[in-house]
């Protein structure tokens, strides 16, 4: 977030032995900083940033979970939101039009991947499910394309115009055709 790089808990072990510990990257300095651990030790917990505040979603101890902490980076400090509805970990979590959305992920082993899709409003602090994914799947990656700035789309069609404009087929004669005078001649009765 800003000009830092956060990392919140993780295994110790391949899924087995989740720690507290979380830190800050500070890439300009090149030193990592430690943070306030979590309350309890969790790994494969999925984080995005939204307003300001980090969003740490899901995990694993033993289980999978449905913890949902807020991180405050000015106070180091997290308050507890609204739980996942259905707690798993492996999930994909991405911050979207001021919404959360926790995108399929595990639930307790590599047997049971998840296919639901939870949307998360913070004006109300409430999940509500959203249309699954086609498939069952944890792990994945997910990201949003932000939507271009009114005044760069814009910006993006004057330049099309402009291209399309200037660019004419080997066929067609210099200058606009369809502006140029046209003669019309009028029929006479003889």
């Amino acid at each position: 977030m800003g000009d830092k790089i956060y990392a919140f808990g993780g295994f110790a072990a391949q899924n087995r032995d989740p720690v507290a510990d979380a830190n800050v990257y500070d890439p300009i300095a090149d030193r990592w900083t430690p943070l306030p651990p979590l309350a309890h030790a969790l790994g494969s917990i999925a984080v995005t940033p939204l307003a300001g505040k980090l969003h740490l979603v899901g995990g694993r101890d033993v289980h999978s979970v449905g913890t949902h902490l807020v991180f405050d980076p000015e106070t180091n400090k997290y308050t507890a939101a609204a739980t996942l509805p259905v707690g798993r970990d492996h999930l994909g979590l991405v911050a979207y039009d001021g919404k959360l959305y926790a995108i399929a992920g595990r639930i307790d082993d590599f047997n049971h991947n998840a296919s639901y899709v939870d949307i998360y409003d913070p004006k109300t602090d409430r999940w509500a499910a959203g249309a699954a994914m086609p498939s069952q799947r944890s792990g994945m990656a997910v990201a949003p394309l932000p939507r271009p700035h009114p005044r760069d789309r814009r910006r993006a069609r004057r330049r099309n115009l402009h291209q399309q404009r200037s660019v004419r087929p080997a066929h067609e004669p210099l200058g606009n055709p369809s502006s140029a005078p046209r003669r019309t001649t009028r029929h006479r009765p003889p």
